[in-house]
């Protein structure tokens, strides 16, 4: 899919969340292998002109689920680009999918500034954002939790300060 497409759809499905349309009626199986295969692909360019090693850990079993692939590729987008503005430009972002007990896991990990322990419980909230430089509107993260909860799935955050963060998104497979 190309960027302008990619970009449009994700404006799409973000007029449908603040309508609160976000009901999953046009589930489709979706092979999360492909998926992240297809967004890796798309944002490894972006990745690396900031310096980044991208990289990207897959099964060779294939992971079917039932869901919104323009919803899941805006949680990808939210996880990767929140690690791309904490990560330093010699760090890396690792996507990985893999199968645990009934559940496709797809975790976003990175090398960046990690998440202070009192931040932590929080990051998933409305409104919550703790960039330094103030920007952001504290939406993504919160985005992403609705999106893992509309598909019957769960999100959690690992991290510590210094260290790099990982967010774990759980999804029930077919």
């Amino acid at each position: 899919m190309d960027r302008v497409e990619a970009v449009g759809d994700r404006f799409d499905v973000l007029q449908d969340f603040s309508r609160g349309e976000r009901g999953m009626a046009s589930r489709e199986t979706i092979c999360l292998n492909q998926l992240l295969d297809d967004f890796y692909r798309s944002n490894l360019p972006d990745m690396e002109l900031s310096g980044l090693s991208f990289r990207l850990n897959l099964p060779k079993e294939n992971i079917l689920i039932k869901g919104r692939q323009d919803q899941l590729r805006i949680v990808l987008e939210n996880l990767c680009y929140n690690a791309i503005f904490f990560t330093p430009p010699d760090g890396t972002i690792t996507l990985e999918l893999a199968r645990e007990e009934g559940l496709g896991v797809i975790t976003v990990r990175d090398t960046g500034a990690g998440i202070a322990p009192q931040d932590l419980p929080h990051v998933f909230e409305r409104g919550f954002t703790h960039r330094p430089d103030n920007s952001g509107d504290g939406l993504g993260l919160y985005i992403v939790r609705s999106i893992a909860l509309e598909h019957g799935g769960s999100v959690e955050a690992v991290s510590q300060p210094g260290k790099g963060s990982e967010f774990i998104l759980r999804l029930p497979v077919l």
